[in-house]
């Protein structure tokens, strides 16, 4: 039978499978985050979070036409996917500096300069 408005009814035996298909869905998550409550758990903005979502690089889930949720398990994946690893740096070898020795500048750098001698008298 058809409505105007909403278009051909479900015949009873597709309103049962339905019924029986509710069974599959026995583990919905148990709570869920708004974009708001995400972005104070993780210390950004609703905005980055927001448009992370808009852009496709966060899994969430959509109920309806503008509301965003997310799982724990969600929540868990961006905080891996955006975490860094230390990078491996190799172990350095001391530089012996006596091989250097001084240089024209550092010699000129330290020459005590006529005018300041360290016993104070003046040069002219």
């Amino acid at each position: 039978r058809a409505s105007p408005l909403r278009g051909p009814q479900p015949s009873a035996a597709t309103r049962i499978g339905a019924a029986e298909n509710l069974g599959r869905f026995t583990s919905l998550p148990e709570r869920t985050y708004s974009p708001e409550e995400v972005a104070e758990r993780l210390g950004t903005s609703r905005w980055w979070i927001r448009q992370q979502v808009r852009d496709g690089r966060l899994e969430h889930l959509r109920l309806g036409k503008a509301r965003i949720r997310f799982t724990e398990a969600q929540v868990a994946a961006i905080v891996a996917n955006a975490t860094v690893a230390p990078s491996p740096t190799p172990p350095r070898e001391p530089i012996d500096t006596a091989v250097l020795g001084p240089t024209v500048r550092s010699l000129g750098a330290h020459r005590t300069r006529p005018s300041a001698r360290r016993d104070g008298t003046e040069v002219l």
